[in-house]
């Protein structure tokens, strides 16, 4: 790569680093990109922080965002502002997927899309021997927040969240039967 060299028609971007330390010494200069034709971007990898970091300027018009593991523990707030700009900044999105261990988003932040947003994955990161434990106990979404997510983005069609499972109503069917001793 040559200072001043483009990928000038690029509207897909994949970005994954898969060895820690590699994305914070390894951060493509900006002007390498066509941000503003780019529609479609997945960061993925430990420590991609510095790369989110790096899109901070720059003009973007993305339908599709993917963003997977992009911080570790000793930066999961300035992850989460991070995250906050840039879904603040870009407007349009149809896809939202975020597999990050940072604090959940705010309903009111998917909201800025509710008018293109069609498909949202929002989890925090799995063990791989148990799909079902998360690693790291962040406060899932509760039912009020889905409401309000409901009013906000009328046109989702697909929706992965984290539930509280204690706050949903559970119902017993009555050929069950439970017994207290």
């Amino acid at each position: 790569m040559v200072p001043g060299e483009s990928l000038e028609f690029l509207t897909t971007l994949v970005y994954e680093a898969r060895a820690p330390g590699v994305a914070e010494n390894f951060v493509i200069p900006a002007s390498f990109f066509p941000w503003a034709m780019i529609r479609h971007l997945e960061l993925r990898g430990h420590r991609m922080l510095h790369s989110v970091n790096s899109m901070k300027d720059q003009i973007m018009e993305l339908h599709t965002l993917i963003l997977e593991f992009f911080c570790v523990a000793n930066a999961y707030e300035a992850g989460l502002h991070l995250l906050e700009d840039l879904i603040s900044r870009v407007r349009g999105f149809t896809t939202l997927t975020l597999v990050n261990p940072v604090s959940q988003l705010p309903i009111s932040m998917i909201a800025i899309h509710g008018e293109t947003l069609v498909h949202l994955n929002i989890r925090h990161p799995r063990r791989a021997g148990d799909p079902y434990l998360v690693v790291m106990d962040a406060e899932p979404y509760f039912p009020e927040s889905i409401d309000e997510l409901r009013a906000s983005c009328p046109h989702i069609s697909s929706l992965t969240l984290d539930v509280a499972m204690g706050s949903l109503p559970v119902s017993t069917p009555s050929r069950v039967s439970i017994t207290k001793y």
